[in-house]
């Protein structure tokens, strides 16, 4: 019965030799199939026990070397953003108001005065003889009051508020944000411990397109903001036209002229 090939009693190239001498086989000639598909057998079952140790060891310095001049790093785990409350909703709202009066210059001083009392801020104005015409930020819940003042500066003629939910648009880039925070974070890190050349370019170049792309986002979520505190309102003043008698009696005078020339 043949004794099964194990690590303990693999035979040696020495043990095979000797096999081969006693039987007067030759080392190069294998006719007997059986024979030397025995030896095959247990010079790779040598081979397997000698030099597997010899392949690890060689293996660890190659990963070592690849470590150091190719500089990698484990992704961040991303932030996913939480459904936001009722009370988290961010609203744009956008307002226009406009109405007539009959001294223009004297409703925009009273409209000034109003604007500031409620803490708003004239983006742009202009005024002439004939109408004022304003862009003001207020904090969004004073936009109402506001509105509520102005209207009793003369008869309102045209009063229209939007509003915009960017709610999900937020909280998508507030979440990516600060994805983008911990991506630059740990090529910070990382560009502290890299040492070769190489990997110092490509860590730097990676770097700065990270910090382009964060200082975008960070200006575009600023807006945002400013644009949920504060709402718009276009407001403006338009002169309005007095016909006294004496310009009815003109114009119905010139009508019967007009209709005697005519005959």
């Amino acid at each position: 019965m043949k004794r099964p090939i194990t690590r303990q009693h693999a035979p040696t190239i020495g043990s095979i030799r000797a096999t081969l001498k006693e039987k007067g086989i030759l080392y190069c000639c294998f006719s007997n199939i059986y024979l030397a598909e025995e030896i095959f057998r247990c010079f790779f079952s040598i081979m397997k026990i000698k030099l597997l140790p010899l392949i690890c060891l060689g293996l660890i310095p190659a990963c070592s070397s690849y470590s150091a001049s190719e500089p990698s790093f484990a992704p961040a785990p991303m932030i996913a953003r939480t459904s936001p409350a009722a009370s988290e909703r961010k609203i744009q709202t956008t307002a226009t108001m406009s109405l007539k009066a009959g001294d223009v210059e004297e409703a925009a001083k009273q409209a000034k005065a109003i604007i500031s009392e409620h803490k708003g801020i004239l983006s742009t104005s202009s005024i002439t003889d004939q109408n004022f015409r304003s862009n003001i930020k207020v904090p969004a819940d004073r936009l109402e009051p506001l509105m509520g003042s102005l209207a009793k500066l003369g008869k309102v003629t045209r009063k229209e508020v939007q509003t915009t939910d960017i709610t999900d648009n937020y909280f998508d880039l507030e979440a990516a944000l600060m994805n983008k925070r911990a991506l630059r974070d740990r090529l910070r890190l990382l560009l502290e411990q890299t040492k070769e050349v190489e990997g110092l370019l490509k860590v730097e170049e990676q770097l700065a397109r990270v910090q382009t792309e964060l200082d975008q986002m960070e200006s575009r979520i600023k807006r945002m903001r400013a644009q949920v505190a504060h709402s718009t309102l276009n407001f403006s003043i338009e002169r309005q036209k007095i016909i006294n008698p004496f310009g009815v009696l003109s114009k119905g005078t010139k009508w019967a002229f007009g209709k005697v020339s005519f005959f």
